[in-house]
């Protein structure tokens, strides 16, 4: 398109503009008023669609993904700030502004609605004004580019998948550096922007941070942190380096050794305990195992450079062994077996333990 071009633009689209030089762009036409359908469709590479709010009103996001829930694969919404793709939910929403964009990604070929009861009246396009939720968000940093990742505590959430409340980072474009959470439990490798947990027990609760980066670069980590309970600090364990650092007192720097894209190396801990006086102890409790596609396995989160891996029929037969020989994740090709259930066994100096998977 150029300057002088023209056209319809069909209600609910979303549309990348790049000007030459600043200037204003004008968009005539009939204001809508009533509900707005419009297709979504899985793709060849992502599953990603680029929409617009067709309003002249704002949209609250968390009202939309929950109206929409039948054909997105999760309640979020990613909306570029002129610098990155910020991730939003319904524990970190967005009122989004007229004519906004935004990516939502589809689970199946069908339409988006927009009600008309999902519009709200805003004077500014900022957060909702809410009573802090008790939260921290991790912030990574190199010489050019600063990422972070969000953890929410909230009554009734769990440690496994919330859908609304955990959400994956945006992954339509190739990020060289991003960090980000694991689920604690049932993982199936979800790399989240924001992760809710349970407001109960937080000292008991150990967070896999995962980091995409290249080797060589210094980094720095530091945390901002709201509404945790008194006297509460958030560490870093680092678990190649065997140290606790108390984010909530100051930053941790580190020059990464090996390019990482996985976890194994961080853990978050939020505890009133001097973590700094306790020796860091390994463990395989959190590894994670899970199918990726019907015939390859993951195994993230490993600590150690040597682990050897064996998956048995549930008769008992072997069917694959191998060995591991590096830290981080692993992807592992199984043969064409029959459907059924597979016991996966892993055994490092670190101990052994079993995990049932289920090849449809």
């Amino acid at each position: 398109s150029t300057a002088a071009s023209t056209g319809a633009i069909p209600s609910g689209v979303g549309i990348s503009m790049k000007l030459t030089v600043p200037g204003d762009v004008s968009i005539t036409g009939s204001i809508n008023t009533s509900n707005v359908s419009f297709p979504v469709n899985q793709g060849t590479r992502d599953n990603f669609n680029l929409l617009g709010n067709p309003y002249t009103s704002y949209i609250n996001s968390a009202a939309f993904t929950t109206t929409n829930t039948t054909v997105l694969t999760e309640e979020t919404i990613w909306l570029w700030d002129g610098t990155q793709y910020v991730t939003y939910n319904a524990v970190s929403p967005i009122e989004i502004a007229p004519a906004q964009g935004f990516f939502v990604e589809a689970s199946t070929n069908n339409t988006v609605l927009y009600s008309t009861s999902n519009r709200s009246h805003q004077n500014t396009d900022t957060f909702m004004r809410q009573t802090p939720k008790t939260s921290f968000e991790l912030f990574v940093e190199n010489d050019a580019s600063k990422k972070s990742t969000k953890v929410f505590y909230v009554a009734n959430k769990t440690t496994g998948f919330d859908n609304g409340y955990d959400s994956k980072i945006f992954s339509g474009v190739k990020e060289d550096f991003t960090i980000y959470t694991e689920l604690l439990e049932n993982n199936k490798g979800k790399k989240l922007a924001i992760q809710t947990l349970p407001n109960t027990n937080l000292e008991t609760m150990v967070i896999p941070i995962g980091l995409t980066t290249e080797a060589g670069k210094e980094l720095t980590f530091s945390v901002s942190s709201k509404n945790l309970p008194e006297g509460m600090d958030v560490y870093l364990e680092d678990r190649i380096a065997n140290t606790f650092t108390n984010l909530s007192q100051g930053n941790y720097k580190i020059t990464v050794k090996n390019t990482s894209k996985s976890t194994g190396q961080f853990y978050i801990h939020t505890t009133s305990k001097k973590l700094e006086n306790i020796p860091t102890t390994q463990e395989l409790q959190n590894v994670s195992i899970y199918r990726s596609t019907n015939n390859t396995l993951t195994v993230a989160g490993l600590q150690t450079d040597k682990t050897s891996v064996n998956v048995y029929s549930i008769l008992g037969k072997k069917v694959i062994s191998t060995e591991l020989k590096s830290t981080g994740s692993h992807v592992i090709q199984l043969p064409k077996t029959a459907v059924g259930v597979y016991i996966v066994e892993l055994r490092s100096s670190l101990g052994k333990i079993s995990k049932k998977i289920i090849l449809e």
